[in-house]
């Protein structure tokens, strides 16, 4: 920024010179073509007074290069038509100046030199340049410090996720990423990932009840399985072992009955199947069951009470809420 800047007001500063000179020179050659020699030489004149401040230079010579108006004394060699940049000496001044000039040949074949000094510019730029380089001078170092400063807190905030991403690959499912406070980018992700960590702990949390239940439930079908086998196996009666593998075949599809709705709980809580979910009154459904298992209960000697909240509707997969509320039977 700061060399564009620099860039820039140097820029500015010749397009302030080259319009002066154009100025002049379009007033010069106005005179010129209105009261000849005379009136170029009188309007010269006054202008060279009144514009002090801007440092104008001013030189009309004819065809033979004698000076005709102006504040200097001979014209400089090797200028061409146009803007020219030149080391010239104005008429009562010592000392040589650096200054822009705008070339031009009139009709009647002078030719006219305007322009002004650039002291002023050179002293407005090499103050730029000077607050340029001051600028460097200080804002190189600030700005590798804030790089280093910017890429160790980066590297700080990436190690710590990258830690818990180890830890719990290792089987630490309780680590999290740790939140500064700030609210930026990372604090954000880091509350998007302890929230998929806190989701992937709860499902591994609810897999393993799922296993311990499904292990337990599982027990006592497979231990009257292998009574029934074999007391099928040892029964030398055709009839006795025909029944004991019926009961056994019975057994077994109790068993299949149960695997199967395990692994559709589990499909449903993983959010697979959710097409089979649907709208319905969960109260008049459970009231349809208790009437239905009601006289099954009261002939074991059971009596069945109720107390369902009326008009509660869900969305859900049917056949699994049927399965659960029937277990009470089971």
């Amino acid at each position: 920024m700061t060399l564009t800047l620099r860039s820039l007001t140097r820029v500015a500063l010749e397009e302030d010179a080259q319009s002066f000179a154009s100025s002049l020179t379009r007033d010069v050659r106005t005179a010129y073509a209105g009261q000849g020699r005379v009136g170029a030489r009188n309007f010269s004149a006054l202008r060279l007074l009144f514009s002090e401040g801007q440092a104008p230079v001013l030189l009309m010579i004819d065809k033979e290069g004698r000076p005709l108006l102006g504040n200097l004394m001979r014209w400089p060699a090797g200028l061409h038509e146009g803007w020219n940049v030149v080391v010239l000496a104005r008429t009562g001044s010592d000392q040589a100046d650096t200054i822009g000039v705008l070339v031009t040949r009139l009709p009647s074949g002078e030719r006219l030199l305007a322009g002004q000094a650039l002291e002023n510019d050179q002293r407005l730029s090499g103050i730029v340049d000077r607050a340029t380089g001051t600028t460097l001078i200080f804002a190189l170092p600030l700005a590798l410090f804030a790089a280093f400063a910017a890429v160790r807190i980066i590297n700080a905030r990436v190690d710590d996720i990258n830690a818990t991403a180890k830890a719990v690959s290792e089987g630490r499912l309780s680590h999290r990423v740790s939140l500064d406070g700030s609210g930026d980018t990372f604090d954000r992700l880091a509350i998007t990932l302890n929230a998929m960590l806190d989701r992937i702990e709860t499902l591994i949390s609810e897999l393993r009840v799922v296993t311990d239940g499904l292990a337990h439930d599982l027990r006592s079908p497979l231990t009257r399985l292998k009574v029934r086998l074999d007391r099928a196996e040892t029964e030398q009666n055709p009839t006795a072992r025909s029944t004991a593998i019926a009961l056994a075949n019975e057994e077994a599809d109790r068993l299949l009955a149960m695997l199967t709705t395990a692994l559709q709980i589990s499909r449903a809580e993983a959010g697979i199947g959710q097409d089979h979910f649907e709208p319905f009154n969960l109260s008049t459904l459970t009231q349809d069951l208790a009437e239905l298992y009601a006289p099954l209960i009261e002939d074991r000697g059971f009596e069945l009470k109720t107390d369902i909240s009326p008009d509660v509707a869900v969305r859900a997969h049917r056949e699994l809420m049927v399965q659960g509320l029937s277990l009470i039977h089971i």
